[in-house]
């Protein structure tokens, strides 16, 4: 993949459980990578669920290749969380690992 073509600086974060200072569990999520990175929206569509309209927007996000990534870690762009649904690496170049995710 050519790297004029990843145009988006991007946070790749894990969930991490701390406690805070009475035992309390804490939801956190830590930076684990900040690749460049190239977005692309695939779809988006609205449905009702429980009576209320809900919106859901899928993208496909392109880095460079990495091992480390797995489905539920987030990436972080600009305001926007995705949250990542599917890992598929290039296995025969292992050039890149296009992201499969859904904004929050």
């Amino acid at each position: 993949m050519a790297i004029g073509t990843k145009k988006y600086l991007v946070a790749i974060k894990t969930q991490s459980l701390t406690q805070d200072a009475l035992g309390q569990p804490l939801d956190e999520w830590t930076t684990i990578c900040a690749p460049w990175a190239d977005i692309r929206y695939l779809r988006g569509f609205e449905a009702i669920k429980a009576g209320q309209t809900t919106s859901t927007v899928t993208c496909s996000i392109r880095i460079g290749y990495r091992e480390n990534l797995t489905p539920g870690m987030r990436v972080y762009h600009a305001g926007v969380v995705y949250n990542i649904n599917a890992v598929l690496p290039d296995l025969l170049k292992k050039e890149h690992v296009d992201l499969v995710c859904e904004v929050m």
